[in-house]
């Protein structure tokens, strides 16, 4: 049974459903945990995971983001997410569709198609960050006014708390395999091995947007220190014309009776 509760308008309700579960006090405390970091782990009864999808609003340094808990045990997959009317729409139809040629789909597989449904999230958002830094540069470049470096900062910080959610996956999932849990099955833990592999992807597409970002630092204080220089010459220029004759000024402004000798 694949159990999925939406929005987080009753928690206690939602706990008493959980505590019908059978789950152990530790999993249903994480698993109502709202927010919290993400993570991969498991117990003697069940593997749990804390996962968060990422999504860019009409502006793009504004950064949404969507928790997902979920327990896998030997006859129930549950996921809480804190976006209601987020579904697994795609999901639920290739299920109905395989369910139409096999009698039986291991809830295991189920638990690693979720997670890879929710991680495909972020190669979008990074995607959209990287066009986005694009035009940023060559704003730096042309136009270089404060705006574009405030909404580099605010990319920047976006990217950090996207990595500071992706970073500990990588580890616990490899954690996770060489535990050999029960209730993984080989497929299962050869689909989260693929999971692993693309957490370390996203993490490399990560550092190339970072690099991104250096690379609007350097151009926006190029472009500055170029119109700074500007501004310096034309006044130096400015400066020179008008210097001989602020001195001949000064000069002959002084109150001298005569200022030629007899």
């Amino acid at each position: 049974m694949w159990l999925q509760f939406s929005g987080l308008g009753n928690i206690d309700l939602l706990h008493q459903y959980l505590l019908l579960a059978s789950l152990e006090q530790s999993v249903i405390d994480i698993l109502l945990t709202f927010p919290q970091k993400s993570r991969i782990s498991s117990t003697n009864t069940s593997v749990f995971a804390v996962l968060h999808e990422f999504s860019l609003a009409s502006d793009p340094t504004h950064l949404i983001s969507t928790q997902y808990n979920l327990a896998l045990t030997n006859r129930m997959l549950i996921t809480i997410q804190e976006n209601p009317q987020r579904s697994f729409n795609d999901l639920e139809a290739w299920l109905k569709v395989k369910r139409s040629h096999v009698k039986v789909l291991d809830l295991d597989n189920l638990f690693h198609f979720v997670i890879d449904d929710i991680l495909d999230s972020h190669l979008p958002m990074l995607e959209s960050i990287s066009i986005f830094l694009d035009d940023l540069e060559e704003r730096a470049l042309l136009k270089p006014k404060p705006s574009v470096i405030s909404k580099a900062y605010q990319v920047r910080f976006n990217h950090r708390v996207a990595r500071r959610q992706l970073w500990p996956l990588r580890n616990e999932l490899i954690v996770l395999l060489r535990q050999s849990q029960r209730l993984l099955g080989p497929n299962a833990r050869e689909g989260l091995q693929d999971m692993a592999e693309h957490v370390n992807t996203l993490l490399e597409i990560g550092d190339s947007i970072q690099l991104q970002l250096n690379s609007i630092n350097d151009a926006y204080m190029a472009s500055t220190g170029n119109v700074m220089n500007q501004i310096i010459k034309t006044l130096t220029i400015v400066s020179t014309i008008f210097a001989p004759l602020t001195f001949i000024a000064g000069i002959y402004g002084m109150n001298f009776n005569n200022i030629c000798p007899n």
